[in-house]
């Protein structure tokens, strides 16, 4: 006759350590895709309120004609810049903004973008939307994998000032 079983044979040991070890496994698996998801959307955070800086600064004007010292409409043009960003344990996330303004004209009953200066064209068809300003802002940038990300954000800006409450 047999003495009862009271210890867990060697085999059960291996086979529960192994059951253990893919549990951790599969659990750090999850946790590093965790943080690679957590990184890009946090580009992509950082990617969203540079754009939106940006378009805030464009159409933030003073003056609707050029007066020095003061942000003016009339001011609003293309251009880049080449941005920096601080990011968690000494690193830096590199961005390339780029801002392309086109004056808008009604060309046949349908809006169309034309070259900044009216006098470029001679077609007596083509008439200005109240002087209406196109901005197109993209952002772009290289991801922790190396692969280019960019965005873009499309408005409109119109040569009316801000009022303060007293006007209102």
């Amino acid at each position: 006759m047999r003495a009862k079983q009271t210890a867990f044979s060697l085999i059960e040991v291996l086979f529960a350590a192994m059951i253990m070890m893919l549990g951790v496994s599969g659990y750090v698996a999850l946790i590093s895709a965790y943080i690679q998801a957590d990184h890009g959307s946090q580009m992509r955070r950082i990617a969203i309120h540079l754009l939106q800086e940006k378009r805030d600064e464009l159409s933030d004007f003073q003056q609707i004609r050029s007066v020095a010292g003061q942000r003016a409409y009339q001011d609003i043009v293309s251009g880049a810049s080449h941005l920096v960003v601080s990011g968690k344990i000494n690193t830096e996330h590199k961005f390339d903004l780029n801002w392309q303004v086109k004056r808008l004209f009604l060309q046949a009953n349908t809006p169309s973008t034309m070259p900044n200066n009216p006098q470029q064209t001679h077609d007596q068809t083509q008439w200005p939307i109240a002087d209406l300003k196109a901005l197109k802002v993209t952002i772009v940038w290289i991801d922790q994998y190396d692969q280019v990300n960019s965005l873009a954000l499309f408005c409109d800006v119109a040569p009316v000032l801000p009022r303060t409450l007293k006007e209102i």
